[in-house]
């Protein structure tokens, strides 16, 4: 949640505006690219917590 509200969020609301923007989740094999965007169920990453964003001002 720390990072989505540093680096996902303000994405999140330019986009809204008007503005593109793109994500891109970098690094070695198994240093958690995966779980940091997608999450688990009881702990959502950057795309769930995106997307409920999107929805709540939509």
């Amino acid at each position: 949640v720390e990072v989505y509200g540093r680096v996902m969020q303000p994405l999140v609301l330019d986009f809204l505006g008007g503005s593109s923007r793109l994500l891109v989740a970098m690094g070695p094999t198994g240093s958690g690219k995966t779980h940091t965007v997608f999450g688990a169920p009881d702990k959502p990453g950057l795309v769930p917590l995106a997307l409920k964003e999107l929805f709540r001002h939509s």
